[in-house]
C-alpha cells in the first residue's frame, strides 16, 4: 500500500471522466465491453466508472484466469478496450489478439508498455484530456437507468462462464438498499480496505460503488493481500467495516488460536476468563436477552480490545461474510474472543439479496441469527419454492438487485426466471418465522470454495476418470467451504455378477496398467492401504492429476489431493442411486472424518488407511 499518495473524491471524479473521453477517442462503442484484467487500483476504478460514463459497460477479468479463459471473455462481451495491469496480464490478451475482432486498443496501467501500439496510463490520460467534453455529454444524456453498466461473469459454474448483465439502476438500488439495510451513514466517515478482487460483484459493489454513495474512504492493498499481508493493511487502515470471504476468517482463527494456545499461567487463566465472558454475553443476546454488559466490558478492557487492536478490527462497526458459508467453529471462535461475524446472501444474479444486522455500537443483536444469512434485505422479496417436508425449497428472489440476464444466452436466462418474474437461484433454504434464511445446499452440486469461487466438478471428474480410465472406476471431487479441491477415487474392481456388488479384487485392465509401472497389487485394500509400497502408482496419479490443473481455467478449479478409497461405490453401501447415479451428499457423510484429515495432511499424494 502506498501510504505517499493520497486520492481525493475531486481527482477521481477528474480522472473517471479523462479515461470515460480517452476510451471513446479509443473507439469505444455504446453498449460495448472495457475489460480490466489487473488487482485493484485507482485505475481499475476509473477505467471500470469511465467505460459506463461513456456508455459502455465495465467487465472485470480475473488476473488468475489462463489466456484461453481471458480470450473467451473478451470474444464473448465483444471488448472494444482492454484495460490490463502489466506485461503478465497483457500477454494473455496478445496470444489471441488476431482472434479478437472487436478489440480497437489496449492500455497498460503499470510500467512501460514494450510494444509501441499499446497505450500506456500516462499517454491514455494525455489522450483524455486532449479530447472536449462535447462527445461524453452526447454519451451521458443518451443513457438510461435500465442499459447494461456491469458484465460480470460467473467463475467455472460452467465450461463456458455466463456473463451476468447488471444495469445501472440494478448499482444505484442495491448500494442504495445496502446503505439502509446496514445503517451506513454519510455523517461517520468509513474506511474499507480494497482487497477481494472487484471482478467479483461483491467487491464491485462494495467497494467501487457503495463506499462513494456516502462519501467513504476506500484503502487500496498490494496483490499479496489474501497471501498474507492483509493483517498489515488491517492494522495499518483500522477499517470501520470489514468484508471478507471464509477463508480469511479461517485463517484469523487459526493465528488467534496458535497465539492464545501459547500463553501460560495467570495470563491464560485471564484470556480463558474473558472468551467465557464474551461467549456467554453474546450467546445470550443472540437468544433475545441482554447479555452481561458490565462483566463484558471489563473482559473488553482487559483482554479484548488487546486482541481486536492487533487485528486491526477495534473500530469496526460490522464484521461480514460472503460469498460462501462460514463454518460454525470459525464463527464461535471468534465469537468468543468478541468479533461476531455476521453472514450475507446474494450472487451475481441478485447481489445483497439477505443480510443479518448487527450494531455493536447500541449491541443489539436481535437482526442476527448464527449459522443464517440473515433476513431479506430492504426493499428485496424471497420466497422458497416446491418446499419439502422439512420446509426446505428452492430460494426465489425479486427486486430491483435482480439482474438483467445473460449476455447472449436467452435461454438460460429464461431458464433462470419463472413464469411470474422470480429469479430461480438453484439454492435450497428454509426460512424460520421470522424470516430468518438458511441456505442448505444447492440443486446443482456446484462447489463453493471458502475462497468464495464456484467450481462446477463434473467436468474436472469427467477429465480425470478420462485420464486414469483403466485405473479408476468413480471420481468424486470435493472442495466446499475448503480453500482447494481434492478428489476421492475409487479403484477398478472386479464385479460380482450375481449381486453386481464390486469385490476386493483388482480389474485385469487396473492390474495391468499397475504392473506397467512395476507393481503388483494383492487386492484393492492392498493397494489402498500401503502406500509406500505403491509409491509409483500414486505418483503416477498424481501426474495425471497435475496434466489436468495445468489446463483448469483458474487456480481455484485445480485440484490439490487425492485419496483412494478401499471399496467402490454401490447401491447397497449408499452411494449409488438406484439409477447408478453417485449420491454426492451421501459419499461426503459416510467419509466426513477421512475427508477431515485429509486436509489435514501437508501431502498430496495422500491414502488415509496407511499404516
Amino acid at each position: 500500500m502506498d501510504q505517499d499518495q493520497t486520492w481525493t473524491y475531486e481527482q477521481y471524479y477528474k480522472q473517471v471522466n479523462t479515461a470515460a473521453k480517452a476510451l471513446i477517442e479509443l473507439g469505444l462503442e455504446p453498449n460495448r465491453s472495457v475489460a480490466i484484467l489487473g488487482t485493484n487500483s485507482p485505475e481499475w476504478f476509473s477505467c471500470g466508472v469511465g467505460a459506463i460514463l461513456a456508455g459502455g459497460v465495465s467487465t472485470g477479468v480475473y488476473t488468475t484466469n489462463t489466456p484461453a479463459a481471458t480470450y473467451y471473455q473478451l470474444r464473448h462481451s465483444r471488448t472494444n478496450v482492454a484495460v490490463v495491469e502489466d506485461e503478465i496480464q497483457l500477454a494473455k490478451v496478445l496470444q489471441h489478439r488476431r482472434q479478437l475482432p472487436d478489440l480497437k486498443a489496449i492500455v497498460q496501467y503499470k510500467g512501460k508498455p514494450k510494444e509501441s501500439w499499446v497505450h500506456s496510463w500516462e499517454s491514455f490520460m494525455a489522450l483524455g484530456e486532449s479530447q472536449s467534453d462535447v462527445l461524453l455529454q452526447e454519451r451521458l444524456s443518451n443513457q438510461s437507468i435500465n442499459q447494461p453498466a456491469i458484465l460480470c461473469y460467473t467463475s467455472g459454474t460452467t465450461a463456458n462462464p455466463k456473463g451476468a448483465l447488471l444495469s445501472q439502476d440494478n448499482i444505484t438500488w442495491t448500494c442504495a438498499s445496502a446503505k439502509e439495510t446496514y445503517g451506513i451513514q454519510e455523517e461517520v466517515e468509513e474506511h474499507f480496505i480494497s482487497y477481494l478482487p472487484v471482478s467479483h460483484i461483491v467487491a464491485n459493489i462494495v467497494d467501487i460503488w457503495l463506499l462513494a454513495l456516502v462519501g467513504g474512504t476506500v484503502h487500496f492493498a498490494d496483490k499479496d493481500a489474501l497471501r498474507g499481508t492483509l493483517l498489515n493493511h488491517l492494522t495499518e487502515v483500522r477499517p470501520t467495516r470489514f468484508l471478507a470471504v471464509p477463508r480469511v476468517y479461517e485463517k484469523m482463527h487459526s493465528k488467534l488460536e496458535d497465539t492464545i494456545s501459547s500463553s501460560t499461567g495467570a495470563r491464560a487463566k485471564l484470556i480463558s476468563w474473558a472468551r467465557s465472558v464474551s461467549t456467554q454475553h453474546h450467546d445470550d443476546m443472540l437468544s433475545g436477552g441482554k447479555g452481561n454488559p458490565l462483566e463484558y466490558a471489563l473482559a473488553k478492557k482487559l483482554v479484548l480490545n488487546k486482541i481486536h487492536e492487533k487485528l486491526g478490527l477495534e473500530r469496526c462497526t460490522g464484521v461480514y461474510c460472503g460469498a460462501a458459508p462460514l463454518n460454525s467453529d470459525t464463527i464461535n471462535y471468534l465469537k468468543s474472543v468478541g468479533i461476531l461475524v455476521t453472514e450475507m446472501y446474494g450472487m451475481t444474479e441478485n447481489p445483497n439479496h439477505t443480510a443479518n444486522r448487527y450494531n455493536p455500537t447500541v449491541g443489539d443483536c436481535s437482526g442476527v441469527r448464527i449459522g443464517s444469512v440473515g433476513c431479506t434485505s430492504l426493499g428485496t422479496n424471497t420466497r422458497l419454492d416446491m418446499m419439502d417436508m422439512e420446509g426446505v425449497g428452492q430460494v426465489s428472489a425479486k427486486g430491483r438487485n435482480v439482474f438483467m440476464g445473460y449476455l447472449s444466452d436467452p435461454v438460460k436466462t429464461r431458464e433462470t426466471f419463472d413464469s411470474e418474474g422470480w429469479l430461480l437461484t438453484g439454492d435450497l433454504g428454509s426460512m424460520d418465522n421470522d424470516g430468518f434464511l438458511t441456505i442448505k445446499g444447492r440443486i446443482k452440486d456446484i462447489i463453493i470454495t471458502s475462497g468464495g469461487k464456484n467450481i462446477a466438478p463434473t467436468p474436472i471428474e469427467d477429465r480425470i476418470k478420462s485420464e486414469l480410465s483403466d485405473f479408476v472406476s468413480q471420481c468424486l471431487v470435493i472442495g466446499d467451504r475448503r480453500k482447494h479441491l481434492a478428489c476421492l477415487l475409487t479403484v477398478k474392481s472386479v464385479v460380482n455378477m450375481k449381486t453386481l456388488e464390486s469385490t476386493d479384487e483388482v480389474d485385469p485392465d487396473c492390474l495391468a496398467w499397475c504392473k506397467a509401472l512395476g507393481c503388483s497389487p494383492t487386492s484393492v485394500t492392498d493397494l489402498v492401504y500401503n502406500k509406500t509400497k505403491y509409491t509409483k502408482v500414486y505418483e503416477a496419479i498424481m501426474k495425471k492429476i497435475e496434466l489436468i490443473n495445468a489446463e483448469s481455467p483458474s487456480k481455484a478449479a485445480k485440484v490439490q489431493k487425492f485419496v483412494l478409497l478401499p471399496q467402490d461405490f454401490s447401491i447397497a453401501g449408499g452411494e449409488l442411486g438406484p439409477t447408478l447415479k453417485v449420491k454426492r451428499h451421501a459419499v461426503e457423510k459416510k467419509y466426513a472424518k477421512d475427508i477431515h484429515n485429509m486436509y489435514l495432511m501437508s501431502d498430496s499424494r495422500t491414502s488415509l488407511w496407511d499404516a
